[in-house]
């Protein structure tokens, strides 16, 4: 597994595509577990069919059809941490553990989306192909 990054961000997008499908499958089981109810057993789905359904599409080396940008993607891990705050915040007849996991993981996916290089090395090679370096360039 890669682990550096090129532009000084903690975590690599190799790295990135793990921690993606462990947050899909901890967002189906960990409500479960935990002991919650109807409405957050359904924000855990939601939330791993989201999650694993853009991880999957992402262009990055865990993706499996990758059409997705990684900025896109990293937009789209932001809206699921807020959404997993959101659900924290609403779901008062949940547990305070589940209401709590729901925090931890938002805050965490906050976190992963600031933390993770914009570029998959996929994305920087085409655009290196497209994009003349200066030695080429003549005026």
């Amino acid at each position: 597994m890669r682990t550096e990054t090129n532009d000084g961000k903690l975590i690599s997008t190799d790295l990135h595509g793990v921690i993606d499908y462990a947050a899909g499958a901890l967002s189906y089981v960990v409500p479960r577990v935990l002991g919650g109810t109807g409405a957050a057993i359904q924000v855990g789905n939601v939330g791993a069919a989201f999650a694993g359904t853009y991880a999957a599409m992402t262009r990055y080396e865990r993706g499996v059809v990758p059409v997705l940008p990684m900025k896109t993607h990293l937009a789209l891990d932001a809206a699921f941490g807020v959404g997993l705050l959101t659900a924290a915040a609403l779901l008062k007849n949940e547990k305070p553990l589940v209401r709590a996991a729901f925090a931890g993981f938002g805050l965490f996916a906050l976190w992963v989306s600031q933390n993770t290089e914009a570029a998959s090395p996929m994305e920087r090679a085409e655009h290196e192909r497209f994009i003349p370096s200066k030695e080429t360039v003549t005026v």
